[in-house]
């Protein structure tokens, strides 16, 4: 008879080795006629916690999984990393695994390292998909108390600690979570303190919004370098318009 921790175990589970950092990554086979998708979780949160939602998915399409560094089995880097040199490192474990391009699913902490990752690696993303996560430190904040007490894996292993964060949560709202939480619970795999200190400090005064109006005039420029190069070329019936493409 099975455990429970083994009914939620993913299956093609290895560790890599990327830049001298250890990466533990799982990834459920497809049959090629789907883009590969790669899942970007949530601030504390290990690659089990996914499986439900893998499982949930169209098997033809194949799903790729990683531990962030500090989190579940990737060993913490001996220093603190930002969205940027993470987005790099996501791309060099993509090198290794032989991916080329794939679409991106980030959920809450891990929305905002596929944004990074989406703009910082743009010709290697092909479509993006956000859930729960927001731009940084530009978004609309909430209650400080309450965002301070869900910054914890504590909200995933004990359903007290779900009505401690949020008193106005209702007793059919608590049921509801915690059942969720037991549910979940014997996937969690906890890493030390130290990589979610990280993650933590990785999201300190970043904001996607600076890299979206970068991206933004970035196209302004080449839309205007291509007006210049139709009217010195108006002769000619194929235009180069910059990243717009042939006109």
């Amino acid at each position: 008879m099975h455990s429970q921790e083994e009914a939620v175990r993913p299956e093609g589970v290895r560790v890599i080795t990327v830049n001298n950092q250890r990466l533990r990554v799982a990834i459920r086979p497809g049959n090629g006629s789907r883009n590969p998708l790669l899942l970007m979780n949530g601030i504390g949160v290990n690659l089990e916690l996914l499986q439900v939602f893998v499982d949930a998915l169209d098997p033809a399409r194949e799903v790729i999984r990683f531990d962030v560094p500090g989190i579940g089995g990737s060993p913490s880097p001996a220093m603190p990393y930002t969205f940027l040199s993470l987005a790099h490192l996501v791309a060099q474990m993509l090198d290794h695994l032989g991916y080329t391009q794939v679409d991106v699913l980030g959920v809450s902490w891990g929305g905002a390292l596929a944004q990074q990752f989406a703009l910082q690696h743009s010709p290697r993303c092909r479509r993006l998909i956000l859930a729960s996560t927001s731009t940084g430190m530009t978004m609309i904040p909430g209650r400080l108390d309450a965002l301070t007490r869900m910054a914890t894996p504590r909200s995933y292993t004990e359903p007290s600690y779900l009505k401690e964060a949020d008193p106005d949560l209702s007793s059919e709202g608590l049921q509801w979570e915690s059942e969720v939480v037991r549910e979940a619970a014997p996937a969690l795999r906890l890493g030390g303190s130290r990589g979610y200190l990280y993650q933590l400090l990785a999201g300190m005064g970043w904001t996607s919004l600076a890299l979206h109006l970068q991206r933004w005039a970035h196209g302004v420029v080449n839309a205007y370098q291509g007006t210049c190069a139709r009217r010195r070329a108006i002769s000619h019936q194929s235009i180069m318009c910059g990243t717009l493409g042939w006109l």
